[in-house]
């Protein structure tokens, strides 16, 4: 896109995302806030008027939103790292197949009740599992820092944050925790992303689809960009079948045949 669209992009983004525009549609709606036809409660304090105006505009998540429609199979479980409020987790939802299992972790414990009510709003149909947690490799519990930004929180966040201690998960831990087949994972969650890729590799083998926001992140005093991830991710066994922005969508070289029959 041209530089001079990209900033009038960025500049219709702030009129249409403004507080009064977010606050207006939240008030007109309840709180149940259609996001691409899905209703997403955001009753809860907390929760930015800009991010409710984006999942009435469609633009919350929407590089996620897209690829978990194109490439999330509807026959395998779900793990979702960074939950947040349960929009990307409802989108996940109406991928699944009835009685599907999705596990979703979130590190954040005051976006759990609203997680919570999205889950029960729209993943009735499947076997849900909520874990209080971070992802970390180092350690029983980890300092999270909260941000005001419900998608914003992380282990390596801004040090101004208020910092919370929440206990520790790694991804093979729960994957133990529910099938040990085959699955999918959806992860945003500002740079701790490079725990599993780097130590992790065997979980990781049963992983048959990705789609993960990369970010600028660091491990053990060495500096990893979005680019440097992709390699990583690449040497794992996965190909990078589309990219936009800091969202990537992965597929397993050797994936795993879906039964015959499932919708793709």
């Amino acid at each position: 896109m041209a530089p001079r669209w990209v900033g009038l992009k960025r500049f219709v983004a702030s009129i249409i995302q403004s507080d009064l525009i977010g606050n207006a549609i939240a008030w007109f709606y309840g709180n149940v806030i259609p996001f691409h036809g899905i209703p997403v409660d955001v009753s809860q304090s907390g929760i930015p008027a800009a991010n409710k105006a984006a999942l009435w505009w469609g633009m919350y998540e929407s590089a996620e939103h897209r690829f978990i429609k194109a490439f999330l199979l509807p026959s395998l479980p779900v793990i979702e790292l960074g939950s947040s409020i349960g929009a990307i987790s409802s989108v996940i939802a109406g991928r699944l197949d009835q009685g599907q299992r999705l596990t979703c972790v979130e590190a954040n414990p005051s976006l759990i009740p609203q997680l919570r009510k999205n889950l029960d709003r729209n993943a009735s149909h499947l076997s849900t599992e909520i874990i209080h947690a971070a992802v970390c490799y180092e350690g029983k519990t980890v300092r999270f820092g909260v941000s005001a930004n419900n998608l914003t929180s992380s282990i390596l966040g801004d040090a101004r944050a208020e910092t919370t201690t929440v206990p520790a998960v790694k991804l093979k831990a729960l994957l133990a925790q529910g099938d040990r087949g085959p699955y999918q994972l959806v992860a945003d969650i500002e740079g701790a992303e490079i725990a599993f890729l780097l130590h992790d590799a065997e979980t990781l083998r049963a992983c048959q689809v990705m789609v993960l926001e990369l970010h600028h992140t660091q491990s053990n005093g060495a500096a990893y960009t979005p680019t440097d991830l992709e390699h990583l991710i690449e040497s794992r066994g996965f190909r990078i079948a589309a990219r936009y922005g800091a969202v990537v969508a992965c597929q397993r070289l050797d994936a795993v045949t879906p039964k015959a029959g499932v919708r793709p």
